[in-house]
């Protein structure tokens, strides 16, 4: 395979150009502080009749700070002074505040030392008890799947009782044969007539698991035991299909659980804390926070974003939003962190992301040359599981780098492909430590690609640390779920071609470290993946354990060609494991000067390779640092990166005052 020489001094210069622009992704190197001099003040105790230039109300309470973000956006369109400080408290916004080219160049950010939460939902209060720790408010507008209570997500009310030791698969149950895609076909005697309310709610994931739905049920067929749903589910509810019965009233019987009463327009809920229930009410996500709509250079700091629905983000950028910086942020229990769409040149850097309902930040359709970095982002995809910690489809020239990613139901990152619309190019991810992705999901990775089409994506993945991929599926057969299964730590899915995968550490997968699904002209290479482990015999050609690299035939039954792979360590923890590749009509490769640790050689391959204990640092301990003597390093391979992960671990996410 060609080097791409040409490409990667191309990007050797355009990354000097973009290292210029974005400097501020550099940790330590963050934005100046914004100054009290020439500032205007947001406050709880504002008055939008006031000059809102002092930090406080004075004592005669004739002048003193805005009252509302909205005023303080105007109050900068008009004037010369363009930064806007936040007093602390909590501000529910009734809309989204939106920023255009008339606010070019402003900056929003927290007083200095405070926290401010700006949030997207409606505030209830007027709770009244019902019994059994049950209390009750008036809601015109009925909840969907999320309730916040003191600062966290709540439980809405399910058929089957919460179990805390399996967060992932309680109160799920398994359906019976069916083809409609706007049923599911339960067993006889799970479902009654009596189970009907207006508002029910039902979640399903087909047998593979690939993503959920969450659809209303329009009415119960109990002669022939189906649930009619209000839409169609993206893949068919089948034998072993899961569904889980939701909001009716009178599943509502455990602390943290709450539904809709549709018969009154009722919110009913049972708090862990009744008090601070009736003095601080409950938070129902609504809205999108802020909305940049062509705004530029604008600079959003040290912010706390809570309550957006699960299907809309606390912040988006359309329209040509360039140039503005995101950091030092919180996004807790939002739907999605940050999307930019048709935005470029945007910084998103040392952010916390926690709680999320579906995705981080999302790139979209000519999002180009951002960068997503040194964010700490963890527990995604609580509601919608097709999301991931970073999504990316139709975007080029972005950086997603140096961002600790933790427990995600399905991707930690994900740049995808379907149709001409969505073709991605020239993107790089790098030394981003992910762990513990795909709790909820099978058919996955770490990090994920989609290339329908088979263009050459000029894609860089190196230098990233991934560890426990997770991985969960129905059982075909049998009504009980398979883990782990079906999640690779780099996943090239559906022709995806042209990726430099290279400089990662791949470790407990449940497929493969590396998977090419029919694309072309990859190559693999200095990569360190730890295999040895057993897995769920998923499909009949699978052998029930893991492998470090998995070739096989795409979605069009397209050949994978031209795959490299060199110079990697392939150590299993188990000995005498049988091989290192899975070869399902994978097409052309090549694979030599690897090191090979209780693993033999691939047949007809790896005329260079050598067969040797790699010398690790203590395998016991989690260390698989060289030792000065490796082996590894005659055959050419060089040390990972493992001091700039350790740092990202530690610096990723928002930095102290």
């Amino acid at each position: 395979m060609m080097e791409k020489g040409w490409k990667q001094g191309r990007r050797l210069w355009v990354a000097v150009l973009v290292m210029l622009l974005w400097s501020v992704a550099v940790p330590g190197v963050l934005p100046p502080a914004a100054h009290a001099a020439g500032a205007y003040y947001v406050a709880l105790n504002g008055n939008d009749s006031w000059s809102g230039t002092l930090a406080a109300p004075n004592g005669s309470g004739t002048d003193g700070p805005f009252r509302t973000l909205a005023k303080a956006r105007d109050a900068m369109r008009a004037g010369s002074v363009k930064t806007t400080l936040i007093r602390a408290g909590t501000y529910y916004m009734s809309s989204t505040l939106v920023l255009t080219a008339a606010d070019n160049g402003t900056r929003y950010r927290a007083y200095d030392g405070e926290t401010v939460v700006l949030s997207g939902g409606d505030r209830v209060t007027g709770f009244a008890a019902e019994g059994s720790g049950i209390y009750s408010a008036s809601l015109s507008t009925p909840t969907d799947m999320e309730l916040i209570f003191d600062g966290a997500r709540q439980r809405i009310a399910e058929k089957k009782a919460y179990d805390a030791a399996n967060p992932y698969t309680y109160g799920h149950f398994f359906a019976d044969a069916n083809t409609a895609m706007n049923k599911v076909k339960f067993k006889a005697g799970e479902v009654t007539a009596s189970d009907y309310v207006p508002n029910l709610k039902v979640e399903t994931f087909a047998v593979r698991r690939w993503e959920n739905d969450l659809l209303n049920v329009t009415s119960i067929d109990t002669a022939n035991n189906l649930l009619n749903l209000s839409g169609n589910v993206r893949y068919v509810i089948s034998t072993n299909g899961t569904y889980r019965l939701l909001n009716n009233p009178a599943y509502l019987n455990e602390t943290g659980e709450f539904a809709y009463r549709a018969s009154d327009g009722k919110l009913l809920f049972k708090p862990s804390d009744s008090a601070k229930l009736l003095s601080q009410g409950a938070v129902v996500p609504r809205r999108t926070i802020l909305s940049l709509d062509g705004a530029g250079q604008v600079v959003v700091e040290r912010l706390t974003f809570s309550d957006t629905p699960y299907a809309l983000p606390a912040i988006e950028l359309k329209n040509g939003s360039n140039g503005n910086g995101f950091y030092n942020n919180r996004f807790l229990n939002v739907g999605k962190g940050i999307i930019l769409t048709g935005s470029s040149s945007n910084n998103v850097n040392h952010n916390e992301m926690a709680q999320i309902g579906t995705t981080g930040v999302e790139l979209a359709y000519g999002a180009d040359y951002n960068a997503v970095n040194w964010n700490y982002m963890h527990h995604i995809g609580l509601v919608k599981k097709s999301g991931g910690a970073v999504m990316a489809y139709g975007v080029k020239n972005n950086r997603i780098d140096h961002n600790r990613i933790e427990y995600t139901a399905r991707y930690g990152i994900s740049i995808k492909r379907w149709d001409t619309a969505t073709i991605h190019t020239g993107n790089t991810v790098e030394y981003n430590k992910i762990r513990f992705t795909n709790r909820e999901t099978q058919d996955t990775g770490a990090i994920e690609m989609l290339g329908r089409g088979a263009n050459d994506t000029d894609t860089v993945i190196r230098y990233n640390y991934i560890e426990d991929t997770g991985g969960r599926m129905s059982d075909w057969t049998n009504p009980y779920f398979q883990y782990p299964y079906g999640a690779d730590g780099v996943y090239l899915d559906d022709e995806t071609s042209g990726v430099e995968v290279t400089g990662n550490f791949i470790k407990d997968s449940s497929r493969a470290a590396i998977f090419i699904h029919g694309g072309d002209n990859n190559i693999i290479r200095n990569n360190v993946g730890i295999i040895g482990r057993s897995i769920w015999k998923g499909l009949g050609h699978e052998d029930g354990k893991d492998k470090f690299v998995r070739l096989e035939w795409g979605t069009t039954q397209r050949v994978p060609s031209n795959t490299v792979i060199e110079r990697n360590i392939i150590y299993s923890k188990t000995a005498s494991w049988p091989k290192y590749l899975d070869f399902f009509t994978g097409g052309t490769y090549t694979s030599d000067y690897n090191l090979l640790y209780q693993v033999p050689k691939q047949s007809g391959k790896d005329a260079n390779s050598l067969v040797a204990d790699p010398l690790f640092t203590s395998v016991s301990s989690n260390n698989y640092k060289l030792q000065t003597g490796s082996p590894a390093f005659g055959l050419g391979f060089v040390e990972l990166p493992w001091t700039e992960w350790s740092t990202v671990h530690s610096l990723a996410g928002v930095q102290p005052w």
